[in-house]
């Protein structure tokens, strides 16, 4: 896509920003370089200086990876049975990748596992492959060495407008559009567990504008201020209505019947179509997944406000342009200046046996978020 325009902060750095797509430059430790066109590229992340827990019906949400190094070690539970499991996963980890880790003999708990940690870190690093190294605990696992691969989203704010839904639907030579757009919202929302802007991040980042503007309208010009509670009118009205629609399961339950008897005419037609049949494809594939399955909470501790959580860059907007639109982006742009890090997708192996294969499983998000750029492209052609 060709519509793009900067935002630049008071600090010199600039979010490159695309319709119903966002892709931030370089804020902090979250960001590099995102591609510019609608289509997904992989790009290195920066060598790093330098997001709220989300409701899933999978229990492997409520795991925490809680690396011991500068953390108070103690934590993790009574020292013989920590060390126990460490170094057991330590000796599997070594056997599986071949690593040669001298551990000190000499160190009394909990020192001799940060030795022990940061000398397999090491020797696991200079195997380049592409994984980092944990100590993970959980409900089953006091102190588990464990691999952990990161899905990379490219630093994208995975923003999808509904207004164009609300066009659709209002027009009646464009029903069958809306029909096939409704299912591919209702499994996105329903199944796929992206969050409304109603109910998630988005809906507090709206009130705070709507606030800025009705605490002293008098400090606005009375034509742009009108349009701008006009258009919150529009959204807070025409917003609930469609979340009503969306999060019926009947459209859901169409979603394959609709896709199958679309018959697109023209580029627009085309482009919905072909994203639809892709995400059709994942929902049989996938049919219970959401995004936020393997999305967890960052390693190290971080205060709230130095991480971004997956509702943050995930969700439902109003609209991809306007005066509400621009000022939303502004808002995002400078909240997550001051952000250090970012909760990503991640497939966890763990060491506690010694595994036959190497397996870190992020088909699914690949997919997914492949997907969500095709998406997002139909959305601009309508």
């Amino acid at each position: 896509m060709n519509h793009e325009k900067a935002n630049e902060n008071t600090e010199g750095q600039t979010f490159k920003i695309r319709k119903r797509m966002l892709f931030a430059h370089e804020y902090s430790r979250l960001c590099c370089l995102a591609g510019q066109d609608g289509k997904r590229r992989r790009r290195k992340k920066r060598q790093l200086e330098k997001r709220t827990p989300c409701t899933s019906a999978n229990g492997f949400l409520t795991y925490s990876f809680t690396p011991v190094i500068n953390r108070e070690v103690g934590l993790l539970g009574q020292a013989k049975q920590v060390q126990q499991e460490f170094f057991r996963s330590l000796a599997n980890l070594a056997e599986f990748y071949q690593l040669d880790i001298s551990c000190t003999d000499n160190l009394y708990y909990p020192l001799n596992i940060q030795d022990a940690f940061e000398k397999a870190k090491k020797a696991f690093d200079e195997k380049r492959t592409g994984l980092n190294l944990i100590i993970a605990k959980d409900k089953s696992r006091k102190a588990c060495v464990s691999t952990v691969k990161t899905y990379d989203t490219g630093t994208c704010l995975y923003y999808l407008p509904v207004k164009p839904l609300l066009l659709l639907m209002r027009n009646r030579h464009t029903k069958k559009q809306a029909n096939l757009l409704l299912s591919v919202f209702a499994y996105l929302y329903l199944v796929g567990g992206i969050p409304y802007f109603t109910e998630g991040f988005l809906a507090g980042e709206y009130d705070m504008i709507y606030e800025w503007y009705t605490t002293d309208e008098s400090e606005y010009d009375e034509e742009y201020y009108n349009a701008v509670i006009q258009a919150y009118k529009q959204m807070n009205y025409f917003g609930k209505k469609l979340l009503k629609s969306i999060s019926h399961r009947y459209h859901l339950q169409q979603f394959e019947t609709r896709v199958r008897q679309f018959k697109p005419v023209g580029e627009k037609d085309i482009a919905l179509h072909e994203a639809s049949l892709q995400l059709l494809a994942i929902y049989k594939e996938y049919p219970a997944r959401s995004i936020m399955d393997n999305i967890h909470g960052c390693a190290k501790e971080l205060e709230e406000d130095e991480k971004v959580s997956p509702e943050q860059y995930i969700s439902f907007m109003w609209d991809g342009e306007g005066l509400v639109y621009d000022q939303l982006i502004e808002t995002v742009n400078t909240r997550f200046q001051e952000t250090v890090d970012i909760d990503e997708p991640v497939a966890v192996q763990y060491f506690d046996k010694l595994p036959e294969t190497e397996r870190h499983e992020l088909g699914f998000e690949e997919l997914f978020f492949d997907n969500l750029h095709n998406l997002s492209d139909a959305l601009n052609k309508l």
